[in-house]
């Protein structure tokens, strides 16, 4: 078996299986890679394990040689300049009255139209929250996140990530800070120290074979043979791609138009982390903080030494900065870096005396892929004409699904049932 890919799914295939896998990278763990800088420690974005899935659960914490550690979610909204707890629909105390009215009210509307069907995302939003919430929060957000209209989304990405309180939950939170948590990830694990990149380290055994700096250019279908950028090539009986699906499907020698246009059709966007140390202790309490408001660049601000003490040297905080941007919505900032500091100062994160350094700039080029109404249409294109090839594409972007880390990682031993019950 042939995997190319080492992110969690990849991993997870070899772990649980037997194949060699090739990453392109110089490193293993894809999108849950940690880098490291000048006594700091930053992750591809934030990444918790929250899981409840009790495999995973025994899997990571049988040993729990990643040094997994019990965090409490602080995650704050930055509207109207202040700061209300996440999830917004739950807490609006803060907010300036009419807003708090609106979205109460709205919400109340909401629920005397119960179990109606929505033909998309910004439906179900007006649907299930009202149009106060709507307006001050989940359309601005959402657009901002998804670079697209929340028109253009289905709904079928949403499962539990989207917190839905009841009545008297969103009137307490209107009147009060509450103590109440919502959503999968108010209690997440988090290693003490190496960042989330110590999660790929358990689902490597002895047996694992990983070559890299061994990136895939060219697969021939009919010969069963993938071809490596160095000039190398490798047979393959079974091939399992972790690699995003508009990828693969460009490596391919004689794939069919209707191929190439599914994979064409797929959309996604990508984030660019702004990595920054300030030379002050304890700038935030916070884990993290969401913009909806489009006047600040990111949509999200992270504080990684929060998570744990080890992502900072002593005397430093570190602040990540996330701006997703995609070809439907382009980076606008001509310095985007200038840009970032100047909305942390704006929005009281960190003070305009402060000193601060730029770490370093990562670009995930493969960040969410977009549910938009064509998905699925495409995917049983791309995934009808894989079969024929036993050819197997798991993960984030070869389901092209909004999978967590648990996902990932089940998604990389389930493909080895995919490959028996095809025997």
């Amino acid at each position: 078996m042939v995997i190319l890919g080492a992110g969690l799914t990849g991993l997870s295939a070899a772990f649980h299986g037997r194949g060699t896998v090739f990453e392109k990278e110089k490193e293993i763990a894809g999108t849950c890679r940690s880098v490291r800088g000048e006594g700091f420690t930053f992750d591809l974005g934030i990444h918790v394990l929250h899981s409840a899935n009790p495999y995973i659960l025994n899997l990571l914490l049988r040993n729990n040689t990643a040094g997994l550690v019990n965090r409490r979610r602080s995650a704050w909204i930055y509207s109207r300049d202040t700061l209300t707890k996440y999830p917004f629909q739950a807490n609006t105390f803060g907010l300036p009255k009419k807003i708090i009215q609106e979205c109460v009210s709205g919400f109340a509307d909401a629920l005397r139209r119960p179990d109606r069907i929505f033909d998309n995302y910004e439906d179900w939003i007006y649907g299930v929250f009202g149009k106060g919430i709507a307006k001050h929060f989940y359309l601005p957000y959402s657009e901002k996140f998804w670079t697209v209209k929340t028109r253009e989304l289905t709904t079928n990405w949403m499962d539990a990530r989207v917190p839905r309180p009841r009545l008297e939950q969103v009137i307490a939170g209107a009147a009060s800070i509450q103590k109440e948590e919502f959503g999968p990830n108010a209690l997440f694990r988090y290693p003490k120290s190496g960042g989330i990149r110590r999660i790929a380290g358990i689902l490597i055994n002895k047996n694992t074979k990983i070559l890299l700096g061994k990136e895939a250019q060219r697969i021939d279908i009919a010969a069963k043979k993938v071809y490596f950028v160095d000039g190398t090539d490798i047979s393959y009986d079974n091939l399992v791609s972790t690699v995003p699906l508009t990828v693969l499907c460009r490596m391919f020698n004689r794939a069919p138009k209707e191929v190439i246009d599914a994979a064409c059709g797929l959309r996604h966007n990508s984030v660019l982390c702004v990595n920054l140390g300030v030379r002050r202790e304890d700038i935030s309490p916070h884990h993290w903080i969401y913009f909806p408001e489009d006047k600040f660049a990111p949509f999200r601000v992270s504080f990684p030494a929060n998570f744990a003490k080890s992502m900072a040297p002593k005397g430093w905080s570190s602040i990540q900065a996330e701006i997703s941007y995609s070809r439907m919505k382009p980076l606008k900032y001509r310095d985007v870096v200038e840009k970032v500091i100047n909305d942390l100062i704006r929005a009281r994160i960190i003070k305009p005396k402060d000193k601060v350094r730029l770490i370093n700039t990562k670009d995930i080029q493969y960040a969410y892929v977009i549910y938009d109404h064509d998905r699925l249409r495409n995917l049983d294109i791309i995934r009808a004409y894989l079969r024929k090839y036993n050819i197997y594409s798991a993960g984030r972007y070869g389901r092209w699904e909004y999978l967590w880390m648990d996902d990932a990682i089940l998604s990389g031993k389930n493909v080895l049932k995919e490959i028996r019950a095809r025997k």
